[in-house]
């Protein structure tokens, strides 16, 4: 009487089986264009991922970002003065176009010079012009009188440079003068030397910065006063034997 039952109750559970499988091969499939997720609101549900992040506005967004200023030139500019380059030129090198054909002289004329006595050395003190002084400048003619040759010789500055950042010298040539003609300006704290170059003879001139005090000597004056003197030693001779001479065995 058991095995009838036990073999029912399996017939049963075979066929809910079957029927399940044929309902969900019977129901609707999806199609492959429907999206596997909605971003629609499901009634009673929670609302979609999306719906919960929304962009910022344009004005915000332009409030968060900041602009970034220009890099600073002043590093570069620093980096231009190296010890490797070129000395810097003094301030103001360039004529002004007012005064551009005015011709300046450095200090007295010949006929004003008092003759003074330098160490020794003959030589003719006179006034700086401190103006021509103050206004040196690339392209400037200078009118350079000479006591000494009672005349005034005319240059012009064609360069500029500094030496030791503090020290500015000038330089150009003697108009109307052979190309060796030059003239040399150098201008320091408490003193300006200038040194006249020419054919027939060197000068220089010390200027007191702050007297303005010109003291203008002939280089020819110092070269004739140099006493010569002969560095060499004398050695008094010696006499050395006359060296035998072998004698030849026969």
């Amino acid at each position: 009487m058991k095995k009838p039952l036990i073999l029912g109750a399996a017939g049963l559970v075979a066929l809910a089986s079957v029927v399940g499988i044929l309902r969900y091969s019977d129901g609707p499939k999806p199609s492959p264009d429907t999206p596997a997720a909605s971003n629609e609101a499901q009634p009673g549900g929670a609302a979609p991922a999306a719906a919960l992040s929304s962009p910022a506005p344009l004005d915000a967004q332009s409030q968060t970002t900041t602009s970034q200023p220009p890099a600073s030139t002043a590093t570069q500019a620093d980096a231009d003065f190296s010890a490797d380059g070129p000395p810097p030129e003094p301030v103001n090198d360039e004529l002004d176009a007012n005064d551009s054909n005015e011709v300046m002289s450095m200090w007295s004329a010949p006929g004003d010079a008092e003759d003074v006595v330098v160490n020794g050395i003959p030589a003719k003190r006179m006034h700086a012009n401190m103006e021509a002084l103050d206004k040196l400048r690339v392209g400037r003619q200078l009118e350079l009188p000479i006591p000494q040759r009672n005349e005034s010789l005319l240059a012009e500055i064609t360069s500029t440079h500094n030496q030791l950042d503090t020290i500015e010298v000038w330089k150009g040539p003697l108009v109307g003068g052979a190309p060796t003609d030059n003239v040399i300006i150098t201008r320091g704290e408490m003193d300006t030397h200038v040194v006249i170059a020419t054919r027939t003879g060197t000068y220089s001139a010390v200027i007191n910065n702050d007297t303005g005090q010109v003291t203008l000597t002939d280089e020819g004056e110092i070269n004739s006063r140099i006493t010569p003197t002969d560095d060499g030693v004398p050695i008094p001779p010696l006499d050395l034997p006359t060296p035998e001479q072998p004698q030849s065995n026969s």
